[in-house]
This record gives structure tokens, sequence and C-alpha cells, in this order.
């Protein structure tokens, strides 16, 4: 239970977490849209399901290379191993920003877990927690993140 709770010690850690968790996300999105092909969500015969493959496709590709970048800064001035509840009394403004925005993006993707398991999507709901979950490890370490020079 304790290495759920911390971020993982070494930097590599994290990295191939970060690492596993974006270049699944792909491979989650197509066993997504076939499930709902098969489910009649979308008519097979339109393109309402191209609209939210060709979105999510675009998104990845343009994130990806941020994405790379801020791994990078991340893995540069990681801390070490950090209670995900870890908070920085001398950066607080820091602390509350980065708390604010990456704890609401974890909340969502909890819910969307939720959601997604009521709808039987077990691959969804598997990536939903794991992108929480760095979310959360990600707030720890630019939290207590130290400047190396």
């Amino acid at each position: 239970m304790e290495k759920i709770l911390t971020t993982p010690t070494l930097p590599r850690t994290i990295a191939l977490y970060l690492a596993a968790v974006w270049f699944s996300s792909p491979f989650v999105e197509i066993v997504y849209y076939q499930i709902e092909l098969k489910r009649g969500s979308f008519p097979p015969e339109a393109d309402t399901i191209m609209i939210p493959i060709m979105n999510f496709t675009i998104s990845w590709i343009m994130l990806t290379p941020l994405i790379i970048i801020f791994s990078w800064w991340l893995l540069k001035n990681y801390p070490g191993k950090v209670s995900l509840f870890s908070w920085n009394n001398a950066k607080q403004i820091k602390s509350y920003a980065v708390t604010a925005v990456l704890v609401l993006y974890a909340i969502s993707q909890l819910y969307f877990a939720i959601m997604s398991g009521i709808k039987s999507n077990f691959i969804d709901v598997i990536s939903s927690i794991a992108t929480a979950h760095v979310a959360l490890i990600v707030r720890a370490s630019i939290v207590m993140s130290k400047r190396r020079k």
C-alpha cells in the first residue's frame, strides 16, 4: 500500500510509468471505439465515429512532444520518494495551484473510471485509474521538486 501512496524512488520508474500510460492511450481508444461501434453507439455507415477518433489522434500527436519535454523537466527536478500528499510550505502558492489542477484532473479520471465501469468498458477503468495515479505522482513531484543547476 505504501508504494501506491508514494512516488517511486527512482526517476526512471516514473518515466516508464508515465510513458506506459501515455503511449498506451491510443490502444485504449482503439478498443473503446471498437466496443462502442459493436454496441451501436455510432452508426457504421456515417462519419460520426471518425470525428472523435481524429480529435483524439490529432490532440495526442500534438501533445506528445510537450509530454516528452515536461517528462524531461520532471525527471531533472525529481525529488525522489515522497508522499502523494506532500506539501511544500516554502512554496505554498505553487503547491495550491498544482494541487488544484492535478487533483481536479485525477478526480475527473476517477469519475470517468466509475462511469466506464458502469458501461463495462474495463480497459478504460484501468487506464483512468492509472492516469489518476500518474497525475497524483506528478503533483507530488512538482510540489516537492528540487531545482538542480
